[in-house]
């Protein structure tokens, strides 16, 4: 029996002894993994599904990494995401080209046939009107794909994302078909730690389930903070270390952290079992 096959349909290990919440079933509304695949071998694929399958929502092959290999190897890494429900998504920059080769249909329609499930829609380099962007989505979106939108400058200086701006462009994206808005990781690094309450308000302006944070990669500190200011088990989290699944900011890390068994969270799941006196080295014993 597949360790995969034991995660999403057997009992899990100690489940009878602590009964530790399982994880919602796919597809999953909120407290999505959202990770970052620079071109993974397949059986290393293959290996690390069969352990982290069930708690990975998304590869995304970053960049331009999708175009680095033969169409064979793209539909096979596909069908392996297809058999262990996990959505592949192309890299923003391959559309930005597509939009300026005025082949965006083109693009699309190839994306579908090479297996992706999902694209990236970005604008970092390029800026088209919405009209056009909303354009794009109607035909992805009618092709059976899910469109991500990556919302935010890569280049934003030393102003704030304009919550009132963001809202707005937001709500209008989310209406025409857009899956959902990725939070674009240099507006995050912006704001993250000396005006946090800009992530909070978007977060309740437009839902935090339609939203994703770029953490990553390499970037741990991002991840705690956004599990401490939006919820470890709702927060969903982008660009998150796929190898190892045991990186800082890897996807067992962080399936431990939103289940509360984690420094990142303080160890809240122990702490709110436990209701006794706490070790006196633990900040808690002094508070």
């Amino acid at each position: 029996m597949s360790a995969r096959a034991v995660v999403s349909g057997e009992r899990l290990a100690f489940h009878d002894l602590f009964r530790f919440e399982p994880p919602p079933p796919k597809p999953r509304s909120e407290g999505l993994n959202m990770c970052l695949d620079d071109g993974m071998g397949i059986a290393a694929t293959r290996d690390l599904f069969e352990v982290v399958g069930e708690y990975v929502d998304s590869i995304r092959l970053g960049r331009g990494t999708a175009a680095l290999f033969p169409r064979s190897w793209v539909l096979e890494k596909a069908a392996l995401c297809r058999e262990f429900d996990v959505d592949m998504m192309t890299g923003g920059p391959l559309y930005e080209v597509a939009v300026a080769r005025d082949a965006v249909r083109e693009f699309l329609e190839e994306s579908r046939d090479l297996g992706f499930t999902s694209i990236e829609f970005s604008e970092n380099i390029i800026s088209i009107p919405v009209e056009e962007t909303l354009s794009h989505v109607k035909v992805a979106t009618d092709l059976g794909l899910d469109v991500y939108f990556e919302y935010g400058r890569k280049y934003p200086g030393t102003s704030p994302l304009d919550v009132d701006e963001a809202e707005d462009r937001i709500g209008t994206l989310l209406e025409a078909g857009v899956t959902r808005i990725t939070v674009e990781r240099a507006e995050v690094d912006l704001v993250v730690h000396d005006h946090p309450h800009v992530l909070v308000e978007l977060a309740e302006r437009v839902g935090l389930g339609n939203l994703i944070f770029e953490a990553g990669p390499r970037k741990i500190e991002y991840c705690e903070l956004l599990m401490s200011l939006l919820g470890p088990a709702k927060v969903n989290l982008g660009n998150i270390a796929l190898q190892p699944p045991n990186a800082l900011d890897g996807i067992l890390i962080l399936v431990n952290a939103r289940r509360g068994l984690d420094r990142s969270v303080d160890y809240q799941f122990v702490r709110d079992v436990w209701g006794g006196p706490v070790n006196d080295g633990d900040p808690a014993a002094h508070g």
